[in-house]
């Protein structure tokens, strides 16, 4: 991506649709599910330091059931 993240995946008309992974140069790294280049569906997010949070997204936002688990 222009900014540095690095997406791998499926893509569909220039979006990321489906299973992929994304590495947000600025912050997390997620796997999951995409829609329109977005996480959206089930993943998961692992932040550099070492905070987790594995649950549902909506349009790139943590949005319904999931678990943080901050770093110690």
């Amino acid at each position: 991506m222009p900014n540095g993240d690095i997406l791998e995946g499926n893509f569909i008309n220039n979006e990321m649709q489906g299973e992929g992974k994304c590495i947000f140069i600025r912050g997390p790294v997620y796997t999951g599910n995409f829609e329109k280049t977005k996480p959206h569906g089930v993943g998961k997010e692992i932040w550099p330091d070492g905070s987790i949070y594995e649950g549902e997204f909506k349009y790139g936002k943590k949005h319904g059931k999931g678990i943080y688990r901050w770093s110690q």
